[in-house]
């Protein structure tokens, strides 16, 4: 991902074990434009087994919504502003079942449209105002079931029917219009 931010704003990092950190936009290292940057390790108090799914620039934050996926399929929306205070070690932005991880997380209006694409090859699409807002510490509910060995890849949150590129890991590309969902 690829955003333009100002010194002053701030970059929220969610990662898998589903804590969310922050950090202003000028604490992060300059480098020149050969360098290769700085590992976020050595920035941010991450755990050992802990590693960054998403980051994301909190500006313009009111009445957006976080909307947030785990490998299990679960789903949860939670209002920005829940967000709007977040201590230097980080704090839980859900909670997670055991064996389960986040693995996708984005911003959103509160009415768009919501596309997950599952390991084998599911897919489902569907308001965003199905799933209800729910509190920081809250799990989500249900937003795709998984057959037996399945797992989540990945959600794009979509504003319009547009059509949708699915790309598999071997380079197989398909277009689809978001209404066949």
């Amino acid at each position: 991902d690829i955003f333009a931010t100002k010194n002053h704003d701030e970059l929220l990092f969610f990662t898998n074990l589903g804590r969310i950190y922050n950090l202003s936009v000028f604490q992060v290292p300059e480098g020149s434009r050969i360098s290769k940057g700085r590992a976020v390790v050595n920035i941010l108090p991450l755990n050992p087994d802990e590693y960054i799914v998403k980051l994301l620039c909190a500006r313009d934050l009111e009445n957006k919504y976080f909307v947030m996926l785990t490998k299990n399929g679960l789903i949860k929306r939670t209002s920005a502003e829940a967000f709007a205070k977040i201590r230097s070690t980080g704090i839980r932005a859900l909670g997670l079942n055991d064996n389960d991880q986040l693995v996708y997380c984005d911003i959103s209006s509160g009415d768009n449209t919501i596309v997950i694409a599952t390991g084998l090859g599911q897919g489902i699409r569907f308001k965003e105002t199905e799933v209800r807002v729910m509190g920081r510490q809250a799990a989500g509910v249900i937003g795709i079931r998984l057959y037996e060995g399945d797992y989540v890849i990945g959600m794009e949150i979509i504003s319009d029917n547009n059509d949708i590129l699915f790309a598999t890991e071997l380079g197989f590309g398909k277009r689809v219009k978001i209404n066949d969902f």
